[in-house]
């Protein structure tokens, strides 16, 4: 299809900014180049690992090779300028080709449509035009043919058709046929024609397209130069900076290999001292283990001694509070003899006494202070005798307990002394003094732990008695001993307990109306506290029941 004027007028505002374009990229390409050399000759420069203090001097002194990069840099700012006026106007350059482009476009698009549209309507008319050539030739033909039928009678023609010959019949035939060939020869021509000037027309809607698709090529050729152009730079400055980058790290490779070294000798230091952390925690966590177990013994045995040593303290005062109340009767007993054997006297130096008045009444004073003191007649003495010598026995059995526990605790706290003094040197070492870590003994202990074995105990002589003058009822006004501490039946009796009861059995006593000391001073029941004891006792007695 050839092209309009419009066309051609627009291919030729759009060929020079074409040109324009394409010099400026040139010039673009000639600056982009020179530049990478300029800065690869720099970064070349600046990273070269064996260049050192040397190396700067040198470069800081005037050299030719310092001439040449001067230039280069100032040919590199020149290009630059250059490059950047060539760039603003590459993209004015661009803009404009590309509204020119989208003008054209538009307009060979509006043209293109005007074609098309005025090419469909001729073809429209031109068949319409064919159509009415081909029903008016049908119509004229069917017409003719219809006139020529009915010049002639129905009867007449059949007579006619029968009777003539198979020639004229043959004749007419023919002419006919002749006049349909022509007819139909006539629309085939048409026809024809028709077709043509639509394939004409579908051809120069290719040639438009072929055309649209020859610009296109040439766009996209010219934006392939472009990014080949691009990818040049961009594969230039890759292998710039990789080169800058391999000699720079041969430079540093020294330098991080030796902190990899240090670094693998420190985590190597590391893991050797929480190795040794962990097993010294280890070693300190068992030995501490140990210590708490003995401690927790010691204390076990501890809280047992306390134990056994409080009870005993509680039947050492009630022991002291029953020999307390024995001595103070008999210094009650004492005073009633005293005021017995003074009224007896009295009675006796009195002239106008009867002997046997006087005698009786001795007799009745002696009884009532028989019955006062000691709690009944004489005939009742053998149960306050049994009493006696069941409060001995438990007084014996006391001591023996106290002896033994003493001598425990005594034993306990030399185990308790080598436990301290056999402790290892660097457990004290770590925590200290070792006695300074044992807790009080209030916990307790677990129930396998098994309390020392005593392997001696040496006895002691248990304390002289004190002559007993106790009454029944009086031992039985006292708290009653624990029933594991009394003793069964006593076995022996103590040696200077035989004069006292001997006394007491055998003994010629008389009465005083019975009548009370006010010096009494006996304890209250259960013999915890003693008002008033030692204020009625003479001090050496004190003394000797505190010995004792």
């Amino acid at each position: 299809m050839p092209p309009t004027p419009a066309s051609q007028r627009w291919n030729l505002r759009l060929a020079s900014p074409l040109r324009s374009a394409s010099r400026c990229w040139s010039s673009l390409n000639g600056s982009r180049a020179v530049g990478a050399k300029g800065v690869a000759v720099r970064l070349e420069a600046s990273a070269n690992p064996s260049c050192g203090t040397a190396g700067a001097a040198a470069y800081s002194l005037p050299s030719p090779a310092s001439d040449k990069l001067s230039l280069a840099e100032e040919a590199l700012l020149e290009r630059t300028t250059e490059l950047a006026q060539a760039t603003e106007e590459a993209a004015k350059a661009k803009l404009t080709a590309d509204s020119a482009y989208e003008l054209a476009a538009r307009t060979r698009g509006r043209e293109e449509a005007g074609k098309l549209r005025e090419l469909e309507l001729e073809w429209k008319v031109k068949a319409a035009e064919e159509t009415v050539k081909m029903s008016n030739l049908v119509v004229n033909e069917y017409a003719g043919l219809v006139r020529s039928l009915a010049s002639k009678p129905g009867a007449d023609s059949t007579s006619d058709l029968q009777s003539s010959s198979p020639a004229l019949l043959d004749g007419r035939v023919q002419n006919g046929g002749a006049k349909l060939m022509d007819s139909l020869s006539e629309g085939k021509l048409g026809l024809q024609r028709l077709l043509s000037e639509s394939a004409q027309a579908e051809l120069a809607v290719s040639e438009a397209k072929r055309d649209a698709e020859t610009k296109n090529t040439e766009q996209c050729r010219v934006e392939l130069a472009q990014a080949q152009f691009e990818l040049q730079q961009l594969k230039i400055d890759d292998n710039a900076a990789a080169k800058m980058v391999s000699r720079y790290m041969k430079f540093s490779q020294k330098s991080t290999d030796t902190l990899q070294d240090a670094m693998t000798a420190l985590k190597t230091r590391h893991t050797a001292t929480v190795d040794t952390l962990s097993a010294q925690l280890l070693e300190l966590s068992s030995r501490l283990h140990f210590v708490e177990s003995q401690s927790e013994k010691l204390r076990q045995a501890l809280d047992e001694l306390g134990g056994e040593m409080a009870k005993e303290a509680y039947c050492r005062r009630r022991e002291v509070a029953l020999r307390i109340r024995m001595v103070n009767r008999e210094e009650k007993l004492r005073e009633e003899l005293e005021r017995w054997v003074l009224r007896a006297e009295e009675a006796l130096e009195r002239k106008n006494a009867e002997p046997q008045g006087v005698q009786d009444r001795m007799i009745l004073d002696a009884r009532a202070i028989l019955s006062d003191t000691l709690g009944g007649s004489s005939s009742t003495s053998s149960g306050s005798v049994a009493r006696l010598i069941t409060a001995q026995n438990a007084v014996e059995s006391l001591t023996a307990e106290l002896e033994l526990e003493t001598t425990r605790r005594l034993e306990l706290e030399k185990l308790l002394a080598d436990t301290v003094i056999k402790a290892p040197d660097d457990l004290t070492a770590v925590n200290g003094d070792a006695t300074a870590h044992f807790k009080p003994l209030s916990r307790p202990l677990p129930a396998s732990y098994e309390s020392p074995t005593l392997h001696a105990v040496v006895p002691s002589e248990s304390p002289p008695s004190v002559p007993l003058a106790v009454d029944a009822k009086d031992l039985e006004e006292s708290k009653p001993w624990p029933k594991d501490e009394l003793p069964t039946r006593p076995d022996v009796l103590a040696p200077d307990l035989a004069p006292a009861l001997d006394a007491i059995a055998g003994g010629d006593h008389t009465s005083t109306a019975g009548k009370t000391s006010p010096n009494d001073t006996s304890l209250p029941e259960g013999g915890e506290e003693m008002p008033g004891a030692s204020s009625s006792l003479p001090w050496t007695m004190i003394k000797n029941l505190k010995r004792a």
